[in-house]
């Protein structure tokens, strides 16, 4: 499922990388109108819109006889029996579409969560060691390619089994960075861009063979199951992707663009939320 998340974000963004506000913009309208139609033919429309329609009347009834406070607790009752059914007939869509969104968003968040490192800039990386191999790979040694430099020794966190480097870029690797205890390796992937403002795929962090750790970092692939290693994170800089004019973050603005767009295309594809 990453892998087939992955080839289609690429194939459908590629075209905006130089943009990466046009980029989330385009995908947030897309979501909106696939949300839609997946809405209209999963869901029981005909109930919907009965109780749309119940609900409507109430109101409407409400306003009617706003003097009258037996039919008014009357009608509450019945608006909120309809709101009730509306939220039910909802349930059914919302549990389609939940799976694919959520590899939406954290395929979506490889390119908008993070950017990579500029020229001088510097990132912390943590080594975090499973604890039984924590007596030999506390002393790991960091392998950095050429164009990054290792300010500091490894700071060692005995309570939390973790060595954390703060890393310099002089230049983009061509190769990944590398730790190294014994016979065995471990890579991570280390980014840098003469222009960040590119649209890239950014991987934070290496996650270890946890399944919800592999789901919600998919850009690089997960540690093994034997592997010393539980997970490698980079903490790199904050991508900002202004829209507007408003620099929201990156998931707010494509829930709030996502639903607008559904709303908009709701009443040409006739359907009822």
């Amino acid at each position: 499922m990453n892998a087939i998340f992955t080839s289609a974000s690429k194939l459908l963004l590629g075209p905006f990388s130089r943009s990466p506000s046009l980029a989330l913009l385009t995908f947030s309208v897309l979501a909106g109108v696939a949300t839609t139609i997946v809405f209209r033919y999963v869901s029981n429309q005909r109930a919907l819109r009965a109780a749309a329609d119940r609900a409507r009347a109430m109101l409407l009834r409400m306003r009617l006889f706003k003097d009258d406070l037996h039919v008014a607790i009357e009608c509450q009752e019945e608006l909120l029996k309809a709101i009730g059914l509306r939220l039910l007939h909802s349930f059914k869509p919302m549990v389609v579409l939940i799976i694919p969104f959520f590899f939406v968003l954290t395929h979506l968040a490889l390119l908008f969560e993070h950017r990579p490192l500029q020229e001088n800039e510097t990132a912390v990386v943590e080594l975090h060691v499973a604890p039984s191999f924590w007596p030999g790979w506390k002393n790991a040694k960091l392998e950095a390619p050429p164009g990054v430099q290792a300010e500091t020794p490894g700071l060692r966190d005995e309570k939390e089994h973790s060595v954390s480097w703060r890393l310099r870029l002089k230049s983009p690797p061509s190769e990944p960075l590398r730790w190294r205890a014994g016979e065995t390796v471990v890579e991570k992937q280390f980014l840098g861009a003469e222009d960040t403002r590119l649209l890239c795929a950014v991987s934070a962090e290496r996650p270890g063979s946890r399944l919800w750790d592999r789901l919600l970092h998919p850009g690089e692939p997960s540690l093994g199951h034997d592997s010393p290693v539980r997970a490698v994170v980079v903490d790199y800089p904050k991508r900002a992707t202004p829209v507007f004019g408003l620099n929201l973050p990156w998931w707010a603005t494509f829930l709030i663009v996502s639903m607008l767009s559904a709303l908009l295309v709701r009443p040409f594809l006739r359907v009822q939320f």
